[in-house]
């Protein structure tokens, strides 16, 4: 059996053991002051669980604060470390923006020089545009429109029709039946 198993079950019996000696010792509610043999239980009691878990936690927890201290080392290592190249990167960075900001001053005076000659030409693209989309815009709405008329009285056809076939069913006797149906028969003979 392992060793931290058989201390514990040696803990709980040195537990246990007291106070069952404690409970057959027959003063059952007769004695109201300190009780001797209880008091000496109770401290036994104490003692052996502080005894047990000295013994089973020692090593643990030695080993948790010794893991503890190295990662907390290793940590601090590798923060001095980024710190380190992030100075580096930052001196470099300076470096750069120096050299970009002299850029971006020779490079702005050549653009807006360039840019105001674009800006005219833009312009003028632009009004070209705006005219060729008015056209376009009329053209399409003719188009629309005459597709909405086109509709309109496809639709009005459709319910003059459907009306008349509605009103003929309403009006339209047997006898008018009959005699449609032979003039018909007369027309194709």
């Amino acid at each position: 059996m392992d060793k931290k198993v058989r201390l514990l079950i040696l803990a709980l019996a040195a537990g246990v053991i007291p106070s069952l000696l404690y409970a057959s010792s027959g003063s059952h509610g007769e004695s109201h002051g300190l009780d001797l043999l209880f008091t000496i239980a109770s401290i036994t009691n104490a003692i052996i669980f502080a005894v047990l878990m000295y013994i089973m936690l020692k090593k643990p927890v030695i080993a948790f604060f010794k893991e503890r201290s190295e990662t907390v080392e290793e940590a601090v290592m590798r923060r001095e470390t980024v710190r380190k190249v992030a100075r580096d990167k930052i001196e470099e960075y300076a470096q750069r923006m120096d050299k970009l900001e002299k850029q971006w001053e020779a490079d702005l005076k050549k653009y807006q020089s360039e840019g105001e000659a674009e800006h005219k030409r833009i312009i003028e693209e632009a009004k070209l545009q705006a005219e060729k989309i008015k056209a376009d815009a009329s053209k399409i709405v003719e188009a629309e429109l005459r597709k909405a008329k086109h509709e309109l009285r496809k639709e009005t056809a459709t319910e003059v029709i459907r009306q008349a076939e509605k009103l003929l069913s309403e009006k339209i006797t047997d006898e008018d039946r009959k005699r449609l149906v032979g003039e018909y028969i007369d027309m194709l003979s």
